[in-house]
């Protein structure tokens, strides 16, 4: 297809316009945010909810009353970096585990943390200094290798997880495992320590061993599964085969998921929003009444060109649109002999419009 001149200007106004406007939509459909569901930079969690869609039904929760609309038997919630939830909110997640959901709370400083697994009702505790091994690790010591996994349904298939900059768990009120219902799932390796001055080495009295990273204990019919690094869970890490494996493990035989961004502004305002719409009845309604609108519109855009012309004085007292003996051709001629400052595309458009209008009537009748 050949294009005049003066064509072109306008060809590159509209390619312009859809690179805007592909690129609008692409910022309103993605986020930056860490450990975001729909950011897929190594630190978001795109992998995460493609793998859970992927395996059960997907619920993206921007709101804690999520978890009182799905069955809790045979669902699972994952929370990632949370911090101190409103009594409420709290509430809610209770009666989900107390009901038999599953609860996988991954975090790794203990202000943020311990705050929400005291409210929802865990024993355990982030202990928050950071853990390192010098020989069992990926690219370094501060990304150690967990490889002490317990025979559990929830490590089937997982022999290791990787931490990055993670830490360990403990039992609250200094208990320890033994003496508590808190079951470890995976724990370092035996030369791992915790390094309490952070200096990058091991010195006396600083915890060394095999400390535990992931636990499960029960909580009313449901259980609640605590894993010391939200980011064993992002992009980067899950293609470490172990931490992808144990997300598999958490997964299985799951028919729901629910990701909890209750506590995150994570979603991109285009999911955001339909997410809302999709949860209330009375903005569902508001949107059906507004597209069936524009579809109205559209289907009776040329009767109302027409009209609009009408009101203008483009119509009316310049030649009968009662007159079907007009051809296409007349009334072209007749505009163009009283409006000959009109360009050509506008008045072809206006030319159509008293023709669609002028068919409609003889149709009518």
């Amino acid at each position: 297809m050949a294009f005049d001149d003066h064509d072109y200007p306008r060809v590159a106004v509209v390619v312009l316009l859809v690179a805007v406007n592909l690129a609008l939509v692409g910022a309103l459909a993605t986020s930056s945010a860490p450990y975001g569901p729909y950011n897929g930079e190594w630190d978001g969690a795109d992998t995460l909810r493609t793998t859970a869609s992927e395996s059960a039904e997907l619920r993206l929760a921007t709101t804690t009353e999520r978890y009182g609309e799905v069955p809790a038997d045979g669902s699972l919630a994952v929370v990632l970096a949370p911090s101190d939830p409103t009594d409420e909110a709290a509430a809610r997640v209770q009666s989900f585990v107390s009901r038999g959901g599953t609860l996988v709370v991954a975090g790794e400083s203990p202000n943020a943390t311990d705050p929400y697994l005291d409210a929802v009702g865990s024993s355990v505790r982030v202990d928050g200094r950071q853990l390192r091994d010098d020989q069992n690790n990926y690219r370094g010591p501060q990304l150690p290798v967990a490889n002490n996994v317990s025979d559990h349904n929830l490590t089937d298939g997982v022999d290791s997880i990787t931490l990055n900059d993670g830490t360990a768990l403990n039992v609250s009120d200094g208990a320890s495992f033994n003496e508590s219902d808190v079951t470890p799932l995976i724990n370092s390796s035996t030369i791992a320590y915790l390094d309490s001055n952070g200096n990058g080495t091991f010195d006396a009295g600083e915890p060394f061993g095999s400390l535990p990273v992931a636990t499960v204990e029960p909580e009313g019919e449901g259980h609640i599964v605590v894993v010391s690094d939200p980011s064993a869970f992002t992009n980067a890490m899950l293609d470490r085969d172990g931490n992808r494996a144990f997300l598999a493990a958490l997964l299985d035989g799951r028919e729901r998921v629910l990701l909890d961004y209750s506590q995150h502004s994570s979603l991109p305002p285009l999911v955001y929003a339909l997410i809302t719409v999709r949860t209330n009845s009375t903005l569902q309604l508001f949107v059906s009444v507004l597209a069936f609108g524009v579809f109205g519109l559209y289907v009776n855009r040329g009767r109302l060109v027409a009209a609009a012309a009408s009101a203008l004085g483009r119509d009316g007292d310049e030649f009968d649109s009662d007159d079907v003996t007009l051809d296409r051709a007349a009334v072209r001629a007749l505009i163009e002999d009283r409006h000959s400052d009109w360009d050509e595309e506008y008045a072809e458009r206006v030319t159509e419009a008293i023709i669609r209008q002028r068919e409609g009537r003889t149709d009518d009748d």
